[in-house]
Order: structure tokens, then sequence, then C-alpha cells
């Protein structure tokens, strides 16, 4: 027992310690949601000590080095993915300046819908037990939650809540399955690898943004020595990787590169964030001392690009993985639906001025690959297909952070769009 109200002790002091805001984001989010961080000895979880033994690594290393370590915990390079989350992670993720997300892992790698829930196998069986309809929602960053700040602003999480409460208590069960970089090829793996095997009632796909950038790059880069078919843009990169292990040039650059790295991360945290100095830093490194492994790539899509011909191999591999999943299913009696994410760069909506500079701030080239590419995705003949880019017409206030991702407001809005049209899938099923 004592040991354990040492770990409290701890626990209460590291969080008392910190105010920055991506703990004062935590603090509020335990209380808002009665964890109290006065909580005696019998309430210590396996959770609450994570987020200790995580606190505790990130007040003796500079900002820099916690991103990185907390990058590289939460994204696991993986070699038949590209990369996956981390198991039982709580980690803190700046991917928009000064706007942090929290994103909770269970033990298997699968994200939470809420801190306190339950791994997802264990939500599952409780589904199954109880007759509550199963969901399994695959996607990339914008469902894995950049934009969320909480799990419980996911779209999956969202989904949950809005069907109980707006369709008389009924319940289903959302498994968050997305993951940020992942595109519909990455999702499909999975799926077929593991998700079928939870026997879902319904599969979602909510995908577009990051199919048509990297299939393009897939299409420049099948023909490689070292690349073969069914391989998605981030397994090019790992057979990259392997491809130079033995190049003795390759790791002495590696080398200088992680010695600059950690020379500079020493001194770093006596920068003031986000401060001339810092900005000079994290400019200096992301321009020379890049740890992506992909000059070939880099210097292959240097080459004069043919959008119309990418568009058509890009749009040709989505509708393939699409219809594979869908064949599938029809003969597990379960159903799949496809939502086209909408972008700033197609949407209709009266955008803020805010949201005027984030379109106009877009890559000319890369917003003419994608609408080329969802061009030709909308002439498709997928069944249970939803083109989004007209859900935020009626809408005045700012839901766009970038070209795809969306703030809370957006979520709940994509949310409720999704749970009404599951809603009506599952009473097709049931009737």
């Amino acid at each position: 027992m004592t040991d354990k109200n040492n770990d409290i002790d701890q626990f209460r002091e590291k969080f008392n310690q910190l105010k920055k805001e991506n703990s004062e984001i935590i603090i509020n989010y335990l209380k808002d949601n009665k964890i109290d961080l006065t909580f005696k000895a019998s309430e210590l979880t396996k959770h609450k000590l994570i987020f200790l033994k995580n606190f505790e690594r990130f007040l003796n290393i500079s900002d820099l080095k916690k991103e990185i370590l907390m990058w590289r915990s939460f994204f696991v390079p993986n070699s038949t993915y590209g990369h996956v989350l981390g198991k039982s992670i709580d980690a803190i993720i700046n991917l928009r300046e000064n706007k942090p997300d929290l994103f909770c892992t269970d033990k298997y790698g699968v994200l939470k819908n809420s801190f306190v829930h339950q791994d997802h196998k264990q939500r599952v069986w409780y589904a199954k037990e109880n007759k509550i309809p199963v969901i399994l929602i695959f996607g990339g960053s914008t469902i894995m939650g950049q934009g969320s700040i909480l799990p419980d602003f996911t779209i999956p999480s969202l989904i949950e809540e809005i069907y109980q409460n707006k369709f008389n208590q009924k319940k289903i069960c959302c498994i968050n399955f997305g993951v940020g970089g992942w595109s519909s090829l990455d999702s499909s793996k999975l799926f077929f690898n593991y998700a079928k095997n939870l026997n879902p009632d319904i599969i979602i796909f909510y995908d577009g943004w990051n199919c048509a950038n990297y299939f393009e790059n897939m299409y420049y880069l099948k023909d490689l020595e070292n690349n073969f078919e069914g391989d998605g843009y981030r397994n090019y990169q790992h057979n990259y990787n392997l491809s130079r292990e033995f190049n003795i040039s390759y790791n002495l650059k590696k080398l200088v590169k992680l010695t600059i790295f950690n020379l500079i991360s020493l001194i770093h945290k006596y920068f003031e964030r986000n401060g001339i100095l810092d900005w000079k830093i994290r400019s200096f490194l992301s321009k020379y001392i890049s740890f992506q492994s992909d000059e070939d790539i880099i210097k292959i899509l240097k080459k004069k690009r043919n959008i119309d011909l990418s568009s058509e191999f890009s749009a040709d591999l989505y509708l393939k993985i699409h219809k594979s999943i869908d064949n599938y299913l029809k003969r597990s009696n379960s159903s799949f639906m496809t939502f086209l994410q909408p972008l700033i760069i197609n949407t209709e909506k009266q955008l803020t001025e805010e949201e005027e500079k984030i379109k106009k701030n877009q890559n000319i080239d890369n917003n003419t690959l994608i609408k080329a590419f969802y061009e030709k995705i909308l002439k498709n003949n997928l069944n249970n297909f939803y083109d989004l880019k007209n859900v935020f017409d009626s809408t005045k206030h700012q839901t766009f952070l970038d070209l795809g991702h969306l703030n809370k407001d957006g979520n709940f809005i994509i949310a409720e769009y999704i749970a009404n049209k599951i809603y009506e899938k599952i009473n097709n099923i049931y009737n």
C-alpha cells in the first residue's frame, strides 16, 4: 500500500508541476469525466500510472525530443502497414502548433473513444452479448482524431453518442480503426488481416484525401525493382530503407544526423517555446536533418507529373479496394459503407475568414491532383457510397482546420450525418 501511495503522490505532484497547455487539457479532461486527481490508493489504475510515467519522462527532456519520442511511441514502425499505433498509449501529440490532441489506445493498439473505455475486444464482446450492432470505422488522421482535442470528440465517439441520444436511446458500438497517414489500402489490409474476425455488422471507410496523394506516389514508384503489387506507399519507404541497410555512406549520414539532432536537443530546452530561436532550430532540422528516407521518391516525383494517368491509376485502385471489401461482406451478412471525406477545396460551404486563408494557402498542383481523383471516384458504381462535400453547406462557422482536418464542430456535423445513415442501414438490416 505504501508503494501505491507514493505513486499517487508522485502522480499528483507531476500534474501540479506541469502548468503548460498540454497538461491543462488533460487535467480538465480528467475533472470533466469525474476522475479525481485526489483519488485513493484503491482507485489507482493502470492508465493513471501510464500518465505518471509519461509525464515524468517528459519533465527531463527538451520539447523537441519530447515530440520525437512521443511520435515514435505512438506511431510504431511496421513492415506490413508502414506504421501502426502503439499499445496502451496515452499520447499528447502536437500536430497543430499549440493545439494538442490526446489519443488513447487500448492494449491492442486500437483507439479508444474515451479515456475510460475498455479494450475494443471487451466492448465488441459486450455488444454481441447484448445484441448491440458493432460498427468498425476506418480512416486516416481525421478519423483518428486530429483536431478533436479529446477522444470523446472524434467522429467514431460522437457517432455513438449522437446515435444513442437521437434514436430513442438505441445503442451502437463504434470501434475507431483510424490511423494517421493511412490510405484505404492500409485500412483494407487491417480489415482482412484482423478486423473481419470481429464479425461486425457494418464496416465504414471514411477516406479520399490520403488515397489521392499516396496512390499517386505509388503510380510513379510501382515499377521500382523492390516494390510489388499490394505494397503501400509506406511499404515503399520501408523497402528503400532495407535496400540500403549495408550501405556505409547511408549509415554514416544517418549517424551524423542523429548526433546533430541530439546535440541540438540538449540546448533546445533553454529556448523560449515559439520564440525566434525555437523557430529557426525547427526550420533547420526539418530542412537538413530530416529522418524520412524517401530521397529516391522525391527525385522521381520531381519529374514531370501526368495527373490524368496517375489519377486514373489511383481511382482504379481505390474502387478495387472498396469493391473487394463490399463483395466479402455480402457473403458474411455484413454491410459496407463508404464516405468520401470533404475537403476545403471542394466544399460549397460559406467559408469563414480563417478558412479562406487556409484555402488560398493550398498547393495548386496538389489541388488539381485531388480534384481529378475525386472526379473519377464520383463516377463509381459502389454500393452505399456517400459524397460528403455538401455536408457543411448550411454551416457558417469554422469547421476546417486545414485542407481536410476538422475541429470539434466539423466532427459533430459529420458524425450526425453518418449516424443518420447508420440508422437507416440498421433498420434495413433488421427489417
